[in-house]
C-alpha cells in the first residue's frame, strides 16, 4: 500500500483543480451589455413619463364623461339622483352621499324600505318607512310612517303614495358631495375639462416628433 502526506494530497489536488480565467476582452462585451440593460436612455424615459401623465388624464377625462353619461341616462329612465344634505339617515346613509332613486310602485313597498318623498314642492326628503296605514284617509291609497334613523321620533306627517318618488337602490358615500360642489362650481369644471383635452393634444403631438433613437452595439 502507498501512503501519501497531506502535503501530497493538496498538491495533487491543487494541480487537478481548473483555473478560471478572465481576459478584458472576454469581460467587456458582457460588461457594455449588463449597462446598456440597466441604463435607460433619455428619450426612453421621456416617452414613458409622457405615457404616464396621458394615461392619468385620460382616465379622469373619461371618468368625467362617464358622471356626464350617467346625469344624462338618469334623466330618461327610471332612475334619479339626489345627494344627501343632512345626518338624518347617518348610520345608514351618510351626509354627502349619493343616492339613485328607483321609481317604484307604492303598493309593494315594505316597513324598513328608505324611500324618497317629497315634503313639499321643492324639498325631498330620504328617510326610512317604519309603519304602513293601507287605507289613509279612507281613500283606499296607502300611508307611509317615516322617521329618519337620527331622529329620536318619527317624522310629524304621514307621507301620501302621490309624494313618494321612489325606494332608494343605491348609495355611494361622498359622491352626492363632489357632485354639489362641482354644479356650484361649473365654470371651474368646464375650465377643468378644457385644459384636460389641451393636454391631451399636446403629449399625442410631442409624441409624434419624438426621435427614434437606435444604438449599434459593437461586435
Amino acid at each position: 500500500m502507498m501512503i501519501r502526506t497531506l502535503d501530497e494530497l493538496n498538491m495533487e489536488f491543487m494541480a487537478n483543480e481548473p483555473i478560471a480565467s478572465s481576459t478584458p476582452e472576454h469581460d467587456e462585451p458582457q460588461l457594455a451589455a449588463a449597462v446598456d440593460s440597466m441604463n435607460i436612455s433619455p428619450i426612453t424615459a421621456i416617452r414613458k413619463n409622457n405615457r404616464s401623465l396621458l394615461g392619468i388624464t385620460s382616465n379622469a377625462l373619461l371618468f368625467l364623461i362617464l358622471l356626464i353619461v350617467l346625469a344624462a341616462v338618469m334623466t330618461t329612465t327610471k332612475l334619479a339622483l339626489y345627494t344627501v344634505t343632512s345626518s338624518s339617515m347617518q348610520a345608514e346613509i351618510p351626509k354627502g352621499s349619493l343616492i339613485i332613486v328607483r321609481k317604484t310602485d307604492p303598493s309593494t313597498l315594505i316597513a324598513g324600505d328608505n324611500i324618497t318623498f317629497m315634503r313639499d314642492w321643492k324639498t325631498s326628503v330620504t328617510h326610512k318607512i317604519v309603519d304602513i296605514y293601507e287605507d289613509f284617509e279612507g281613500n283606499g291609497t296607502r300611508g307611509f310612517q317615516t322617521k329618519g334613523l337620527s331622529n329620536a321620533n318619527p317624522d310629524n306627517e304621514i307621507v301620501k303614495e302621490s309624494d313618494v318618488v321612489g325606494k332608494v337602490s343605491l348609495t355611494i358615500p361622498y359622491a352626492g358631495a363632489i357632485l354639489f360642489y362641482l354644479s356650484d362650481n361649473i365654470n371651474a369644471v368646464l375650465l377643468v375639462f378644457g385644459v384636460f383635452i389641451i393636454i391631451i393634444i399636446m403629449l399625442r403631438l410631442v409624441q409624434k416628433r419624438e426621435p427614434v433613437v437606435s444604438k449599434k452595439r459593437k461586435s
